[in-house]
């Protein structure tokens, strides 16, 4: 069921125990997400699990509570609430056997699959963060420094820094209002935009794959194995090698998941609807930023994509 912004925040305040679940290779909206909402919970004395089922990328452990957040379900744990962030569908949970208890899903994704008790879903919004920045600062929620930090940097990564055409005055608004709260716009770019020496070397590794077809307008790239085993859990950042080239309007990275299995992350410029190109092969996604995974090896998942993403150009 369908919930507002109101009838959300009355779920979180009515119940107690809270397992909160991101979704599987969490990205800074959804870690942001969880901190914060954890964060919150606690200051309300509520009791809270936070659990993604891959680890957190290193470049977002800079956030001093990512460390409470596990891979797995506690044994024996009592929960009376499950709380999904950022989740489009139970599939993304990570295959867990989550508690039979009341059920909330706060999520931005248009191609959310209502798979719990309630959800409250904004598809307008560019961030899972903007969505909770507002109930909690519209409800009188108490936000400490580390939560304004987390939410600012959600929406400051699914906006790509208010560059994305899915940022709106509201998305702005809400970023403005965790800053005059305390949050740390330097603090957070100067922790996200380090660079390793590895990440370097798989840019490079990843911009020596770039190739075009339909004329220019699809650009792809590829993750090799020994890329994903150099910095498969930043892999989304090598997105924006194909995507940021003149003349493309579907930017795709292909990633190695194994011999028979390529996991793809898919973007486009102005007007290629790549949820809807993800969901022909069972992803989803935003109608700009979307994903998606092929039961093929690389080079034949690219035939099987490149035979549909023809269609959106």
């Amino acid at each position: 069921m369908k919930i507002s912004k109101e009838e959300a925040a009355e779920f979180l305040r009515t119940h107690e125990r809270f397992l909160l679940v991101g979704h599987i290779h969490p990205d800074g909206d959804d870690i942001g997400s969880i901190v914060a909402l954890g964060n919150v919970l606690e200051a309300m004395g509520k009791t809270v699990d936070r659990v993604i089922a891959d680890p957190v990328p290193e470049r977002f452990q800079f956030l001093p509570s990512v460390k409470s957040i596990r891979t797995s379900i506690p044994d024996g744990a009592s929960y009376d609430a499950l709380v999904f962030t950022d989740l489009s569908n139970i599939e993304r949970g990570g295959g867990f056997d989550f508690p039979k208890v009341p059920s909330l899903c706060i999520d931005h994704h248009v191609s959310n699959t209502e798979y719990t008790d309630y959800l409250y879903l904004r598809a307008d919004y560019a961030a899972t963060a903007e969505m909770l920045a507002e109930l909690f600062l519209d409800g009188g929620f108490s936000l400490d420094q580390e939560a304004r930090n987390a939410l600012y940097m959600g929406i400051g990564t699914d906006s790509g820094f208010f560059k994305f055409s899915n940022t709106s005055a509201h998305t702005l608004l809400m970023a403005s209002r965790l800053v005059e709260g305390g949050a740390e716009p330097a603090f957070i770019t100067n922790h996200l935009d380090v660079t390793t020496r590895v990440s370097m070397e798989v840019y490079r590794r990843v911009l020596d794959t770039l190739h075009y077809a339909c004329g220019g307008k699809i650009g792809l790239a590829a993750m090799d194995a020994t890329s994903m085993e150099m910095d498969g859990e930043n892999s989304d950042y090598y997105v924006s090698i194909p995507r940021r080239v003149e003349g493309v309007e579907i930017g795709v990275l292909f990633k190695a998941d194994g011999p028979e299995t390529t996991r793809l992350s898919i973007r486009s410029r102005a007007y290629a609807n790549v949820s809807e190109l993800a969901a022909h092969f069972g992803g989803g996604g935003h109608v700009r930023a979307a994903g998606c995974t092929i039961q093929l090896p690389m080079a034949e998942a690219e035939a099987a994509f490149l035979a549909e993403a023809e269609k959106y150009i």
